[in-house]
């Protein structure tokens, strides 16, 4: 730890100053990376990149900083001020050269940076005098592509960031040089099968208001690379005009978009019985959410590239009335750049009011559902022009451990089981053996899959009779949160269930959690279970717990000659019992267990407290228990299990 850590010459300049904060910090901490990964829960080589000057996201460097038990405003200042919007012109725009709304949007974020103290969000809202929204304001200068602006909201903009009366005449004749170049080409009626009793079906079925936003962030990360930077998505209520027009939902992001083609057979497949678009973007889920959502719906797309935007809207409340209506056009829009790329959806006609609570809501269960991507910088979403932050999961470190049968048992144990490749049917969904023909629907239509199915099981620092279970993700969304069916042994000869944890715990609840990333796996069109394939699931289940029951002297009953070694069951073994100590690494006072005590240092770690963000707190009150302190024969920063 002593050694000065080296910029990587492949580092972005930019982004020097926030390596040498980061560095910084953790030398004050004497963490490893390794050390860093457990508390925060962000993969080592992603901090490791961050502390060596690669580009990276704010919720790294947040993470990274609060892990170290430092305030993070100063490294995020510099982040901040490492953006390429940021940086891109030293000179002031000048309206005089603005010929587009790209260039209009530019000098929008270019004024702003320019301050020296940038106005918050709700400062700029607060000077708008109603005509500038700042979940409007959020969309139009987060990273989204640029986007035609009104003219009223820019002269208001501009006059909040001081520009003269004389300079906002100026602003306005740039924006009447915008408009008119603003080509777009007549909307075309887009003739596709679906029927009014479709959409009252599609509009009836049972989907939450978070899964069908989910649905719209999901279509963002298809067909993107990750080493091409975290997919952003933005989410705001935008007002369509000044005179009160009602508002609508928006949705944008930064992922690779579609052409037009791509973009109605997707939606072609999702507004009819076709299995084929139910997990891909624009498809069966994506068709519901929009129909439990609103009625009115606009979709605007395209890839890097091209030179225009493929604008296609939906109007259900047209179908609702005849399947005969043009309910669905299509047009283009020429682009501000060749080099923009992604998708903007805004939902009409909401079928449901948004308060500032359902913002706060949909901010927590959107850092709950993605809370793997999110943390590992993947994915960035903002809400109303606040950042989602991922729900951490709060566990042991992985260098505590037990001793069971005189084995060490970590506190986490890690899974990654490669399945046989088999050949999945692209009509129906099913996979199996057969290269040539499904068994299932008849179709050749087949392409081989090789599942792997991978994650960790680990143990919570605190107990709680809801707040455990496994989280199972497929393709970086959670499809089920907290399950506590995993923890049930089915026996194949009668068929009958038999929850084995937490049995001996009582009512008190349990401790056990993990993460389960089986992206194989088909999703139901709600998307929150997965598609009945017995033989898949199965695997998924014998890939976490094994084969056979978990609890040691009912396996010896049934005549099975080894204990069950499995991730889950290895972590049953070690730590299913909640006696206060070392023995199960549960807190004490001396006394006995202070589960109320743990989980109150629970709600500090959930609120970024940076005490309670590494075990230690509760490590303490273990050996505290013991009779041990923590500087004796156990200290907290020597690992005791194997690494």
């Amino acid at each position: 730890m002593g050694r000065r850590e080296q910029i990587d010459p492949a580092h972005v300049p930019e982004m020097e100053e926030v390596a040498q904060l980061l560095q910084q910090a953790r030398r004050l901490a004497r963490l490893s990376f390794r050390r860093l990964e457990e508390i925060t829960g962000v993969a080592s080589s992603s901090l490791n990149r961050a502390a060596k000057g690669h580009r990276t996201s704010r919720g790294v460097v947040e993470a990274f900083v609060r892990g170290c038990g430092a305030d993070p405003e100063e490294a995020l200042a510099a982040w901040e001020r490492a953006q390429p919007v940021c940086h891109a012109v030293a000179a002031k725009p000048q309206p005089q050269s603005s010929s587009n709304f790209g260039d209009l949007v530019w000098a929008m974020r270019e004024l702003r940076a320019r301050r020296s103290k940038p106005p918050t969000l709700r400062e700029i809202e607060n000077a708008g005098s109603g005509l500038m929204p700042r979940s409007t304001i959020s969309s139009l200068l987060g990273g989204a592509p640029p986007r035609r602006v009104r003219k009223d909201l820019l002269l208001a903009y501009m006059r909040a960031m001081g520009e003269t009366e004389d300079e906002v005449d100026q602003w306005e004749a740039a924006w009447e040089r915008a408009n008119a170049n603003y080509v777009a080409s007549p909307p075309v009626p887009v003739r596709m099968l679906a029927s009014p009793t479709l959409l009252s079906q599609l509009a009836d079925l049972e989907m939450s208001r978070w899964n069908c936003i989910a649905a719209l962030i999901d279509q963002a990360s298809v067909g993107s690379d990750s080493r091409s930077g975290p997919i952003r998505v933005s989410l705001a209520l935008e007002t369509p005009s000044a005179s009160g027009g009602r508002p609508g939902l928006c949705v944008f992001d930064n992922g690779p978009g579609l052409d037009a083609d791509s973009l109605l057979q997707r939606l072609r497949d999702g507004w009819t019985t076709s299995t084929r678009g139910r997990n891909r973007a624009f498809g069966m889920s994506f068709s519901i959410a929009t129909a439990r959502l609103g009625t009115l719906i606009t979709i605007r797309t395209a890839q890097a590239g091209t030179r225009r935007w493929t604008v296609l809207r939906l109007d259900l409340r047209a179908l609702a009335r005849s399947s005969e209506a043009d309910w669905m056009t299509l047009a283009s829009e020429r682009k501000a750049k060749v080099s923009d790329h992604g998708t903007h959806i805004v939902i009409g006609g909401l079928r449901e009011n948004w308060s500032a609570d359902t913002w706060r809501q949909l901010r927590m269960r959107l850092g709950d559902l993605y809370s793997h991507p999110l943390r590992e910088g993947h994915l960035e979403i903002t809400a109303d022009g606040r950042n989602v932050r991922p729900r951490m999961p709060c566990i042991w470190g992985e260098h505590r451990s037990v001793t069971y049968r005189g084995t060490e048992i970590s506190a986490v144990q890690r899974i990654d089981s490669t399945q046989r490749t088999v050949h999945e049917c692209l009509d129906c969904g099913r996979s199996g053996a057969s290269s040539d023909i499904c068994a299932g629907c008849g179709g050749g239509d087949l392409r081989p899959l090789t599942p792997r199915i991978w994650g960790w099981v680990g143990v919570q620092r605190y107990l709680d009779r809801i707040d455990y279970g496994l989280d199972f993700y497929s393709n970086g969304r959670k499809i089920l949160t907290r399950d506590k069916k995993i923890f049930e042994w089915r026996d194949d000869d009668t068929g009958q269930a038999e929850l084995e944890y937490p049995l001996e715990l009582g009512n008190r609840g349990g401790r056990i959690v993990g993460e389960v990333h089986c992206d194989h796996l088909r999703v139901t069109p709600t998307m929150d279970a997965f598609a009945h394939d017995p033989a898949a699931w199965r695997a998924v289940v014998e890939a976490v717990r094994g084969t056979g029951p978990l609890r040691p002297q009912y396996r010896q009953m049934l005549g099975y000659s080894s204990p069950n070694t499995s991730p889950l069951g290895t972590i049953f073994n070690g730590f299913r019992r909640v006696d206060p100590g070392l023995r199960y690494l549960v807190p004490g006072d001396g006394r006995m267990a202070i589960h109320d005590e743990a989980r109150r240092w629970a709600e500090l770690f959930r609120k970024g407290h940076p005490r309670y963000q590494a075990d230690d707190v509760w490590y303490e009150a273990v050996l505290q228990h013991e009779g041990l302190e923590a500087d004796g024969r156990f200290p907290p920063d020597v690992p005791r299990g194997p690494s």
